[in-house]
């Protein structure tokens, strides 16, 4: 190779090199900068709030909430009552089928209950399972 195609070469990896230290260096001097605004951001919001909360009055609230006392009658003690009563009252139950959560058929974990028009298939796949096949499914015992 001739010497001024070698001496260009050089130059252009010389040039190459300081364009990505200089974008580096941008780069971390950005990214310290917005940190700080983000820490300073989140300090003055947190002092906002705690200015604006009435945070004794939320504190004495959930106090309260606490402290209630149910009075039940006999008959509405829960361990009174069958499970499917409970159930009955909590949701409509959504039996699964051919067209219905088809993976959920006879599976020991399916809850099947809507409860305010959302229904809770079960605690592994809360919407259903997409596919006829679901990986948790244990038959009943």
């Amino acid at each position: 190779m001739e010497k001024w195609a070698t001496e260009l070469l050089e130059a252009l990896e010389a040039a190459s090199v300081e364009a990505e230290n200089f974008i580096l260096e941008v780069a971390d001097e950005t990214i310290g900068e917005a940190i700080e605004i983000s820490v300073e951001f989140v300090d003055d919001l947190c002092e906002l709030l705690g200015e604006a909360l009435p945070l004794e009055e939320i504190d004495r609230a959930f106090s309260e909430l606490l402290d209630l006392d149910f009075d039940l009658e006999e008959g509405d003690r829960p361990y009174n009552r069958s499970r499917s009563d409970i159930f009955d009252e909590l949701g409509v139950y959504i039996t699964p089928s051919a067209t219905v959560h088809p993976a959920c058929r006879g599976c020991r974990n399916y809850y099947g209950y809507a409860h305010n028009g959302n229904l809770l298939v079960c605690g592994m796949h809360p919407y259903g399972w997409d596919d006829g096949n679901c990986p948790d499914w244990e038959g009943d015992r």
